[in-house]
C-alpha cells in the first residue's frame, strides 16, 4: 500500500507542478508578482497538507491507538499552514483569490487520482 500512496504522490506532485507553473507564469504577466507568488504557494501547502494526510492514514494503519494522535497532528498541521498564510497575508505578500485557486488545482488532482485508483480496484474486484 505505501507504494501506491507514493505512487499517487508522485503522479499528483508532478501534475500540479504541470498545471500550476505555466498558470503562475500568465498570472505574473497580466496581474502582478503577488498572484503568481500565491499562486504556487497555494500549490505547495495543499501538496505537504496532502502528504501529511498520507503519512497520517498510514500511521493509522499501523499504530492501535493512534486516533488521538491523529487528530493533534491533524490540528497542528492545519493550525501551521494557518499561521503561515495568515503571517504572509498580515505583510501583504499573499493574494487570497490566488491561494484558494493552488489550492482547488492541487485538490482537483488529488479527486482524479482518486477516482482513478477507485476505478482500477473496482476491475481488479470484478476479474
Amino acid at each position: 500500500m505505501q507504494n501506491n500512496w507514493d505512487k499517487s504522490f508522485k503522479k499528483i506532485s508532478i501534475w500540479a507542478v504541470y498545471i500550476i507553473a505555466p498558470l503562475s507564469l500568465i498570472a505574473l504577466f497580466l496581474f502582478n508578482w503577488k498572484a503568481s507568488l500565491s499562486l504556487i504557494l497555494g500549490g505547495f501547502f495543499a501538496i505537504v497538507n496532502f502528504r501529511g494526510v498520507i503519512w497520517g492514514v498510514e500511521n493509522i494503519v499501523a499504530l492501535d491507538k493512534s486516533k488521538s494522535k491523529m487528530m493533534i497532528m491533524t490540528l497542528f498541521r492545519l493550525l501551521v499552514i494557518f499561521s503561515l498564510l495568515l503571517i504572509l497575508l498580515i505583510f501583504g505578500v499573499i493574494n487570497i483569490p490566488a491561494i484558494a485557486a493552488g489550492f482547488s488545482i492541487v485538490f482537483l488532482l488529488i479527486l482524479k487520482e482518486g477516482l482513478v485508483r477507485a476505478k482500477e480496484m473496482r476491475e481488479i474486484e470484478d476479474a
